[in-house]
């Protein structure tokens, strides 16, 4: 076999003449480009001297290992990524075994005298390489088979990873991939037989240094004695944690915290000391998508005892606790339970209460979207000097003791229940029970009036809405009769708003505003339409509220003079238009000639308390908005009208001086 040593192409037979030379000599130089043969010294440039490429590799003599160029340095291969077959050609003999199946032709290199041959030249069936034409004989065969490789986890730190995307930073891999801490990295299985209690302690321990994130993985945790978290801990899938022993399952102890996505139960559901969940340190800490079942105790307990630390602020959401010996859930307040925020609970099938408040002083918590059913207890028990506790939506049906439960130094709570709560159980006056049911037993209840503004929406009209307070201050409004019978109605029909607005009294012999002449009945743009009295009004005429007293001057009877002489009759258009010819006349007069004969006698009418004109504005003929307040020059759209009127009563004293 002849050999072109410039280029290092073969005239043998195996290069049929029908080849194309130029493509096989440039794929031989990329070849070169990319392996760079045995070398003692890494390479700072290819056999050509040009730049290395990302992927060269080499074969270092020293320390008999193949490495790779990463793009800055050379990295060392795992031995075994790379296997190497020789054979010498008989020129008959077309198929030779290697030693380790490539999986494709793709993960081959082949050489015949050192020169490369194509992939389309041999086919590779298992660890089975066959030629298309039978090598020479005497020729050197080299195959090169390519494994994956990996690079050593030592130098994790040297392999630089960049997320990608605008304003992305690099970073090494070994700080990628320590961002969170598995219980598997310490030798946790999760197989449910396996006692993982060492190792998820070790890894909650390692975690905790470094203020970090532990995550367990899907899988059963067996456990042989408590587990105590002082970390962050999120579950991956839905893992679960079994506890072997009479003991409390887990204890998390950590402030600014949070625990997700664990289920916890016992083994042995005969237990009588064991708890699933014991929170301790645990301000502002998140519980989150946490499910406690079967424990000998109770499912959820809070302890912020002085010994055991603070719990303000804590949330607990979307957690599950049922079928536990005493409490789903228990706060044991102490010293700093308050301001939890519980929403999202499902509390059911408990030996005790759902949900438990006290003995200690559990003030200021919010409970919201609570399910408690079924409980041998209670569904909410508050057992101590409990205040200022908000429970905004429950649904409490079904329990064996009672409904909700506030003990008689449990005072100024709130409990809104979306059913008719029958089983409540309120030993102070001073908490406020909302209740609703549905049909003809639907009710509204408030066992106190210290509100400052209250809504209530869907009053049945055979219903019963109530305010009472029983000290020195009695506030009521009552319908207990039915029909329109004793009835009090504010009602707007169909209409977008309803608005309601009085300062004042009404007695059982008056109706009378807060303050003196401040209040008008009605306003310009809004009329009564007619007043029904048995009396006329009583305008006051004491001298002792008026100034500037004189007698008519000369002007001023003429202009009296003139007015006599302009009363009409007349009908109103909004009349004639509903009643038609059936609308009544009426004596009056004009008020814009009222205005027009004090201009001819010298007179400014705006000046006299017998002629009034008033302006408004309106948008789409209305002129208070939706809050009931009046539109101004400043609301958009808005048309200005005006209205003019006279006082009867003064006008016609007025024109009386001329008699």
């Amino acid at each position: 076999m002849s050999i072109d040593r410039g280029h290092g192409i073969a005239t043998s037979s195996v290069l049929a003449d029908s080849y194309d030379l130029d493509g096989i000599i440039a794929k031989y130089e990329q070849f070169a480009d990319t392996y760079l043969g045995h070398k003692a010294v890494e390479p700072t440039t290819d056999d050509d001297g040009d730049a290395l490429i990302v992927g060269a590799l080499y074969f270092n003599t020293i320390d008999n290992e193949l490495r790779v160029y990463d793009g800055t340095d050379w990295q060392a291969v795992y031995a075994g990524a790379l296997k190497v077959n020789n054979f010498t050609g008989d020129g008959a003999t077309v198929a030779y075994t290697l030693t380790t199946a490539p999986n494709n032709e793709n993960s081959t290199q082949v050489y015949i005298d050192g020169v490369y041959q194509q992939k389309d030249t041999y086919t590779t069936v298992g660890a089975t390489l066959t030629f298309s034409e039978a090598p020479p004989t005497g020729a050197g065969i080299e195959v090169m088979i390519i494994s994956s490789f990996e690079v050593s986890t030592a130098e994790a730190q040297n392999v630089t990873y960049s997320q990608g995307g605008t304003g992305a930073s690099s970073r090494t891999v070994e700080n990628k991939l320590q961002e969170s801490v598995s219980v598997k990295d310490f030798g946790a299985v999760g197989d449910g037989v396996t006692d993982d209690t060492a190792a998820i302690q070790a890894a909650n321990d390692a975690t905790a240094a470094v203020d970090g994130e532990m995550v367990i993985p899907d899988g059963t945790y067996k456990t042989t004695a408590k587990l105590i978290f002082t970390c962050n801990v999120r579950g991956l899938g839905s893992p679960r944690i079994m506890s072997t022993g009479d003991y409390t399952s887990v204890e998390y102890n950590k402030h600014y915290g949070y625990l997700k996505n664990i289920t916890i139960y016992p083994e042995d559901t005969t237990f009588t000391s064991n708890d699933g969940l014991l929170l301790t340190r645990f301000a502002r800490t998140l519980i989150e998508n946490v499910f406690v079942k079967y424990c000998g105790r109770d499912g959820i307990k809070l302890d912020s005892s002085p010994a055991a630390g603070s719990g303000n602020l804590a949330v607990l959401h979307n957690c599950w606790t049922r079928y536990n010996i005493r409490d789903g859930i228990r706060i044991d307040g102490g010293v700093n339970s308050n301001a939890i925020r519980l929403s999202s609970l499902d509390v059911g099938g408990n030996g005790g209460n759902g949900i438990t408040f006290g003995p200690g002083l559990c003030a200021g918590n919010v409970l919201d979207n609570v399910v408690a059913q079924n409980n041998t207890g209670y569904g909410i028990y508050f057992d101590g000097a409990d205040t200022r506790n908000n429970i905004g939506t429950a649904y409490v049906e079904a329990n064996t003791a009672g409904d909700v439960y506030f003990s008689a130094t449990s005072h100024s709570n709130y409990l809104h229940l979306t059913n008719d709560g029958a089983g409540v159980s309120n030993n102070n006056v001073t908490n406020t029970v909302l209740l609703a049911g549905s049909g003809p037993t639907q009710r509204y209840r408030f066992n106190t009036m210290d509100f400052i503004k209250m809504r209530v929406y869907n009053w049945s009209d055979i219903g019963q809405l109530e305010f009472s307070h029983t000290g020195n201050r009695a506030y009521k409004i009552e319908h207990a009769g039915s029909g329109s019978s004793g009835s009090l109605l504010f009602s707007k029909g169909s209409a977008s708003s309803f608005n309601t607005t009085f300062e004042g009294a009404i007695t059982a012999s008056s109706i009378r505003p807060s303050v003196d002449n401040t209040h008008s009945l009605g306003i310009a743009s809004l009329r009564w339409s007619e007043v029904f009295a048995a009396t006329g009004t009583i305008n006051t005429s004491d001298e002792n509220l008026k100034q500037d007293i004189r007698a008519l001057d000369t002007k001023e009877l003429a202009v009296a003079t003139s007015l006599k002489g302009l009363l009409k009759v007349f009908r109103f258009k909004d009349a004639v238009a509903s009643k038609g010819d059936a609308a009544r006349k009426h004596f009056g007069i004009i008020a814009q000639e009222v205005q027009s004969a004090f201009a001819d006698g010298g007179l400014d009418a705006s000046e006299y308390g017998v002629f009034c004109e008033d302006t408004w504005y309106e948008v789409d003929g209305s002129s208070l908005d939706e809050y009931g307040e009046p539109y101004t020059v400043d609301t958009p759209n808005a048309t200005a009208v005006t209205q003019q009127g006279v006082r009867y009563t003064e006008l016609l004293v007025f024109i009386m001086s001329t008699l």
